[in-house]
């Protein structure tokens, strides 16, 4: 007589709140209203890499729990549409209007920029998006690629995207803009990050006063006038633009009283971001590379005197030029709250190290007393940054030296170094360049530190 183990499994006793917690862990994705990340992905084939269908094949209980959750399924991510092919076309657009549905009644999120996309996936991608626009009144985020057929079909949903908080265009195949200015998103009461990448946003009716938040590469105007349409801005990021260097009224003084993170990067390095022109009394997050060395340090420190600005994040990278021991030390002497620095530049003096180290001697105030976090060129290595290193000891927590190449130290130097770090491993994260870990694990033997 055969027996059956008619025991149920424990999963299925698992009430249905708590087993789509486990859902949101396994996916590693929030599933609630406010998540800002694709709940699943799909490949190259347009079939699902995530849950949640994977979940949906575990039993009939998982199963209707799964398709129960409509935050499971809010979310799209299109990474390549090059193997779907025409012949399948037709079922995986059926497939993504499954998805939808399983959505409804839910907030959602796209991203709709898939990767090396050729014009024969045009087609495929316009009928996406058309499904997508569909659902316009539920959209809390969307990125999409900007064409002049898909500006034209998104024209529909003027109006129509009250629950809109993140939008983010891509311009790259935006060639002509004979129906400029786009007003589509001109009614988005909720709309508080913008991105956009080589986009003119003079094409562009955007509700500037409610965004918070924004990304610029590549994109026209001036880096100012898109500041200027931003009042009240606390974190923006502007990349590779063209035309810092474009003539800035020398009497204009632009206050963002809430700007409180900036991120500024020009293509080439050759030109010039204006900050001299800036008043930011809220910054705390400061990072500027690719600029013209010589000039930023001279600018850097009016600005920050002006501002008023307690800076606790610094970054100043990809230089070449030299910067003298004196002008460092004037710039930070003006952060005195900085917690974090990170000087990626090739050329920095020994004796701008050193003279960090002497600070706080002699009656002399400390310059960087909160200073938690450190980030410089691998070939910085002297004995001033060791010496800096050994007197910070107690106050810093993580020290990394990055570059690239062969980094040449002194043996006398790189035993020094070793000693203070593993003096203070347990308070201190100290990481190396690749091309410098074989020789700094050999040392490392060859005192007995391991």
């Amino acid at each position: 007589m055969e027996v059956t183990n008619t025991t149920p499994c424990l999963f299925s006793k698992i009430p249905v709140e708590i087993l789509t917690e486990i859902f949101r862990i396994a996916t590693g994705r929030s599933i609630t209203p406010n998540s800002t990340l694709p709940s699943f992905l799909l490949d190259f084939a347009g079939v699902t890499i995530r849950a949640p269908f994977n979940f949906t094949a575990v039993s009939h209980y998982w199963r209707d729990a799964a398709l129960s959750s409509r935050h499971l399924w809010s979310s799209l991510t299109f990474l390549t549409l090059k193997r779907v092919g025409r012949r399948r076309s037709k079922s995986f657009l059926a497939f993504v209007d499954m998805i939808l549905n399983r959505a409804e009644g839910t907030t959602l999120s796209f991203f709709l920029r898939p990767i090396d996309l050729e014009p024969k996936q045009m087609d495929l991608y316009h009928q996406i998006l058309d499904l997508v626009i569909q659902r316009s009144m539920d959209w809390r985020k969307i990125h999409f690629l900007a064409t002049r057929k898909s500006m034209q079909a998104l024209a529909t949903v003027q109006g129509r995207v009250p629950n809109l908080q993140y939008l983010n265009i891509d311009g790259s195949f935006l060639t002509q803009a004979d129906d400029a200015p786009f007003t589509m998103f001109s009614d988005a009461p909720k709309l508080i990050y913008f991105s956009a990448v080589q986009c003119n946003l003079d094409e562009f009716d955007i509700p500037w006063n409610q965004i918070r938040k924004g990304y610029f590469e590549d994109s026209r105007p001036h880096a100012l006038d898109i500041l200027e349409r931003m009042p009240h801005a606390e974190k923006m990021e502007i990349l590779d633009m063209n035309d810092f260097a474009v003539e800035y009224a020398s009497s204009r003084n632009l206050v963002l009283p809430w700007l409180v993170s900036l991120h500024v990067k020009n293509k080439g390095g050759s030109e010039d971001f204006p900050i001299e022109h800036l008043t930011l009394p809220a910054l705390h997050h400061l990072d500027i590379c690719d600029i013209d060395i010589s000039r930023l340090i001279h600018h850097l420190p009016p600005f920050l005197s002006r501002s008023a600005c307690s800076i606790r994040e610094l970054v100043i990278g990809n230089w070449t030029e030299h910067v003298g021991t004196t002008q460092w030390i004037v710039l930070l002497k003006l952060v005195p709250s900085l917690e974090s620095l990170l000087i990626a530049g090739e050329n920095i003096d020994d004796a701008f190290f050193h003279s960090l180290a002497k600070s706080g001697t002699d009656a002399e105030p400390s310059i960087l007393p909160r200073l938690q976090t450190l980030e410089v060129d691998a070939r910085a290595i002297g004995a001033g940054l060791v010496d800096f290193l050994e007197s910070r000891a107690q106050v810093l927590k993580n020290v990394k030296l990055g570059g690239f190449g062969n980094v040449d130290v002194d043996d006398a130097v790189l035993d020094r170094l070793l000693t203070v770090v593993n003096t203070h491993q347990e308070g201190l994260l100290f990481a190396v360049p690749k091309s410098m870990k074989q020789r700094w694990e050999d040392r490392r033997r060859d005192l007995g530190l391991c």
